[in-house]
């Protein structure tokens, strides 16, 4: 986890100890998953000594994850979530993270995700 906040600091995103972080949800993702999994996500970097604010800010530090619907099996094939972390963005292709686990597993996984990408490709 400490090589994760690291790169996240590396990359501008950290002020403070605290990253701005946007949820932009396109797959409609049930808010119970989505939040089990922020919650996640914010437990583990909680353990770096990062804090995570998730809200939509127009700060240009700001990280970006898109959690998207129907994926295209040419786009990245077999990938969960592909990461741009220089430009402050990570795309979470939601549809593939929901078949690769039972329901009650979804939102940990999702959490997973989150953090995993957070680092440059």
């Amino acid at each position: 986890m400490k090589l994760a906040a690291l790169v996240v600091m590396a990359a501008g995103a950290i002020k403070a100890g605290t990253v701005v972080v946007c949820a932009q949800d396109e797959a409609g993702v049930p808010p119970p998953v989505r939040y089990k999994a922020q919650s996640l996500a914010s437990q583990m970097f909680a353990t770096a000594g990062v804090k995570i604010e998730w809200r939509c800010s127009r700060d240009p530090d700001a990280v970006l994850i898109k959690l998207t619907p129907d994926t295209p099996e040419r786009v990245h094939p077999g990938a969960l979530a592909y990461a741009l972390a220089y430009q402050g963005s990570i795309s979470i292709y939601y549809d593939r993270v929901r078949q690769a686990a039972p329901a009650e597993v979804t939102p940990f996984l999702l959490g997973h995700v989150m953090v995993h990408h957070w680092r440059p490709n």
